[in-house]
């Protein structure tokens, strides 16, 4: 069974399927092509660098380490893969010569202890991604609870505002009103002082005022007539 067919069935559903789609994706796989005319060991020292940098990867996974985690995985499976798909494509694959038989089977033991890692990196990339998006669920709920929060502050501070406007609008009509007012009181008061000036001067309303006592001089002095009529009424009861 190649392992391509083996390491769909391994990421079927799993939290970490895009991540792990990506990475494979940006990988160039010209590697699985192999030429007869090179020879196969040399192919077989080229799979254990790659098995080398595999296990270098894997051994730095724990904490989750999302950088250690993605070279783990698309060493192991670029090395399960050139195991199982490139490798029995060259001509002395199947050679009984004993140093390659040797390599094909130490091979074959590593690409199956590999496919076993590989399916323990993906769960831990599944529990990376899973993190990840707990997080990011964190974030956003913590996110929209300040925006919440920030949105009932201004609301508040609007409305208060909005109270504030309002009182000061009452108290500018009421100063106005009371300017009004006192205006108008002047006004009424200062008509009536006129208007009482007026009646004073004209004589109207004028309060009655004490005559002089009578004193014939200043009758005489102020009534010469009455005076001399008064001598000719005295010369004729004398005579």
């Amino acid at each position: 069974q190649k392992f391509s067919s083996v390491a769909d069935d391994m990421a079927m559903s799993r939290p970490s399927d895009k991540r792990r789609e990506t990475l494979w994706k940006s990988e160039n796989t010209s590697f699985l092509k192999v030429h007869n005319l090179l020879p196969i060991e040399r192919y077989y020292a080229v799979a254990d660098k790659v098995l080398n940098k595999f296990n270098t990867a894997y051994e730095n996974c724990g904490g989750g380490n999302s950088a250690a985690l993605n070279d783990a995985y698309v060493f192991g499976k670029r090395f399960a893969t050139f195991s199982f798909d490139g490798l029995p494509h060259h001509d002395y694959y199947q050679s009984k010569k004993p140093d390659i038989a040797a390599m094909r089977k130490k091979n074959r033991r590593d690409a199956s202890k590999v496919i076993s890692l590989l399916e323990n990196v993906v769960k831990l990339m599944d529990e990376d991604e899973l993190k990840i998006m707990r997080m990011n669920q964190e974030r956003f709920q913590r996110e929209n609870e300040e925006k919440r929060a920030r949105l009932l502050r201004e609301a508040k501070d609007r409305e208060k505002s909005c109270r504030d406007e309002k009182i000061a609008e009452k108290l500018q009509m009421l100063q106005l009103t009371t300017r009004v007012g006192k205006g108008s009181s002047k006004k009424i008061v200062n008509s009536r002082k006129k208007n009482d000036k007026t009646h004073h001067l004209s004589g109207t309303d004028a309060p009655p005022t004490s005559a002089p006592a009578y004193s014939p001089s200043y009758a005489n002095f102020s009534n010469p007539t009455s005076n001399n009529l008064s001598n000719q009424r005295t010369g004729e009861s004398a005579s």
